[in-house]
């Protein structure tokens, strides 16, 4: 989930694994994206603990933020796209490193919305009785997308 939260917010740049003592660039790492983009298709500790005594997954307390930080980029998204003619002639034609990660984190997100931000998902019970819950629902259709102000400032 913190992993997911700090591309949301700011996407590749300084995130990095540490392991015996080196420090890897996720973005060294053959599908690192994949690997954290997909918190809410896990089982979270209390998922594998059949949310003893609890009334709500993890899962369903992260869903507010999680989509907060995805409104949060595709406002960014559309603020750059709209920026962008002006950096490129003061920069010669080249994005910034950052819009570049921020734009290759929203692309591989968008691609896969359903699967990283499901409607759905199943809460199981300590006593293993399983109930099916909203968990996004059609909430990300209710986002603006990156764009949609355009098409609105060329009527």
């Amino acid at each position: 989930a913190e992993q997911l939260a700090h591309l949301l917010a700011v996407g590749s740049r300084n995130m990095y694994l540490a392991e015996d003592g080196e420090l890897t660039p996720l973005s060294d790492i053959d599908d690192w994206l994949t690997q954290s983009i997909y918190v809410f298709n896990g089982n979270l500790t209390c998922c594998r603990r059949k949310h003893e005594g609890m009334a709500k997954c993890d899962k369903e307390l992260l869903r507010t933020p999680m989509l907060g930080l995805w409104a949060q980029l595709n406002e960014r998204c559309s603020l750059d796209r709209k920026e962008q003619p002006a950096r490129r002639s003061i920069a010669g034609g080249s994005q910034s490193e950052k819009l570049r990660r921020i734009d290759h984190v929203y692309e591989e997100i968008s691609k896969k919305l359903d699967e990283v931000f499901p409607r759905e998902f199943n809460f199981e019970c300590p006593d293993g009785h399983v109930e099916k819950r909203q968990l996004f629902g059609d909430l990300l259709t209710r986002l603006p997308q990156p764009g949609d102000d355009q098409e609105e400032d060329g009527a």
